[in-house]
């Protein structure tokens, strides 16, 4: 039989906003308590318990890691509470998990909940965003492998590269920095390499912010085209 679970996460953060808010039907609020922790919570429909959590989880994560993206902070969370509603909406019963944690420094906007709202429905429409904004929020995003992925994913369509975000000197010297193990040291994506590495590899940081504007024109072209769909279908 199909039941109705409300799905709480707890975000012990430094996130500041004046109200609570909500996306993807994921609702975001402070405690009743003077302790400043933040929630997201959210309902969905299932006959099993766990399978509930497995769906809370989904509808989080791609906030968090769109969130992660807009912050350039990984997002950590976990399970506070679940609990069973009975059709008049009053409890069932409850069940308390683990506290979560996110950590992040700067005040949500409304500017920045939009620009979550437009990424989560990109990754609805387009896996290859899924992906990146998932990869974003891993701990190990500011990596020469994980930035390599990411710029793999975006920029092996030809149309893309045709765009010239990335100029081909910094396309190449990203991509002989990240390889060359002599550039970029236990870090890079090859243990050897028979060519010689740059003569000035690039800054990891310097890396980071190259792929964070690439993402930045990337999702802002997805978002274009999306639009321009609605427009059509409507």
């Amino acid at each position: 039989m199909m039941r109705e679970y409300r799905v709480t996460f707890r975000l012990d953060s430094i996130i500041n906003f004046d109200e609570p808010f909500s996306i993807e039907d994921v609702n975001f609020f402070y405690s009743d308590n003077s302790d400043n922790v933040l929630y997201a919570q959210t309902t969905v429909q299932s006959e099993d318990i766990m399978v509930a959590q497995q769906l809370a989880w989904g509808k989080v994560i791609n906030i968090c890691s769109a969130m992660a993206y807009i912050f350039q902070y990984p997002l950590n969370f976990y399970i506070d509470k679940v609990e069973e509603l009975k059709p008049d909406g009053t409890i069932n019963f409850s069940m308390s998990s683990i506290e979560a944690s996110l950590y992040v420094r700067k005040r949500i906007s409304r500017s920045n909940i939009d620009d979550i709202i437009k990424i989560t429905k990109l990754m609805k429409q387009n896996a290859n965003v899924k992906k990146i904004m998932l990869l974003v929020n891993r701990p190990d995003f500011k990596t020469w492998v994980t930035l390599y992925r990411i710029y793999e994913i975006i920029d092996y369509d030809q149309d893309i590269r045709k765009k010239n975000w990335i100029t081909e000197k910094k396309r190449n010297l990203f991509k002989r920095t990240a390889n060359h193990p002599k550039a970029s040291g236990l870090d890079a994506r090859h243990g050897f390499q028979k060519e010689q590495p740059p003569d000035k590899p690039m800054e990891l940081n310097e890396a980071v912010e190259l792929i964070h504007g690439l993402i930045d024109k990337w999702l802002d072209y997805l978002w274009e085209k999306y639009s321009e769909q609605g427009k059509g279908e409507s």
